[in-house]
């Protein structure tokens, strides 16, 4: 009987993000509006998709709204154009709300903030209609928000190359790491000029 109790605690008590130790079929990309972050989303069999949001900036509001358990935060998820810039009630339309929002941040060893979750089915559909949309979530001292389109091509790599080249070769390295199919390339690589890092 103990052991039973012993493995239930640990099942109930792992942490979201070895949730992708899953293997993953393929992925996409996902740039912030200001270039200083970047969200990936894997698609695995036959399990729900899940997510990371590199935050390269270590944003104050990021880390303090999501320093707060998921059980105590209220997050939205809608089109982006919808918003109205630094109008925290445009990004938290009550009809966008979301049911539930399971994530897990963390610091990393190199001091870089990141958020791992479970994608809601309302963003997958954003995702897969390429469709741009803001995320946003709200704690009892701070809230964030952050708007995210699909990156799909060279001319989308190229823009962020020009806006952030430091995000762009995080980006590479990050894929390279993985070395998954990315959907939207439909190859492992993203491309040739990734020899700008």
């Amino acid at each position: 009987m103990k052991k039973i109790f012993i493995t239930f605690l640990l099942l109930y008590l792992l942490p979201i993000n070895l949730s992708l130790s899953r293997e993953i079929s393929n992925y996409s990309i996902l740039i912030e509006e200001d270039y200083n972050s970047v969200m990936f989303i894997y698609r695995h069999q036959n399990s729900q998709n899940s997510g990371e949001i590199f935050d390269y900036e270590n944003f104050e509001f990021f880390s303090k709204t999501y320093k707060n358990k998921f059980s105590e935060t209220a997050s939205f998820v809608q089109p982006a154009h919808l918003k109205v810039s630094n109008d925290q009630l445009s990004y938290q339309r009550r009809e966008y709300r979301l049911k539930k929002f399971e994530y897990d941040y963390n610091v990393t060893r190199s001091g870089l903030s990141l958020l791992t979750f479970k994608v809601p089915i309302e963003m997958d559909k954003y995702i897969n209609d390429n469709i741009p949309f803001s995320m946003s979530t709200l704690s009892k001292t701070s809230w964030y928000a952050g708007t995210f389109t699909l990156v799909q091509n060279d001319n989308d790599l190229k823009e962020i190359l020009n806006n952030n080249p430091d995000t762009f070769c995080k980006i590479i390295i990050h894929s390279k790491k993985l070395n998954k199919t990315i959907r939207e390339f439909k190859k492992n690589e993203l491309s040739s000029l990734e020899r700008k890092c």
